[in-house]
């Protein structure tokens, strides 16, 4: 049972899944959490629905509960980055047009 500390459902308005995953680390220093099980389980317990449904489409054939922990780590990485990535274009080329129509 954590005694330190309380970690809050990722949410990317917030904050990004970089610096999500850098506390949810301090977490585990701060709570004596060093197996990886508990590591992946806390992970996908704190993490939000979203984020285990993200994580549970891109394990595909696997479960969570079957994939490790820098593999989970790893997928809602990259995943977190590329829609970030779209994110940021999107609202480039929106500021873009709104210049043209201002102009």
């Amino acid at each position: 049972m954590a005694t330190h500390g309380k970690m809050s459902a990722f949410d990317l308005a917030k904050e990004t899944w970089t610096i999500y995953m850098e506390r949810l680390q301090f977490y585990f220093l701060a709570n004596g959490i060093t197996e990886e099980d508990k590591m992946k389980a806390v992970l996908l317990t704190v993490c939000g629905a979203p984020s285990y449904q993200l994580v549970r489409g891109l394990l595909q054939q696997q479960t969570p509960l079957n994939a490790s922990f820098d593999e989970e780590q790893d997928r809602l990485t990259y995943e977190v980055a590329i829609k970030t990535a779209q994110t940021m274009e999107l609202a480039s080329q929106n500021a873009q047009d709104m210049s043209k129509q201002l102009s």
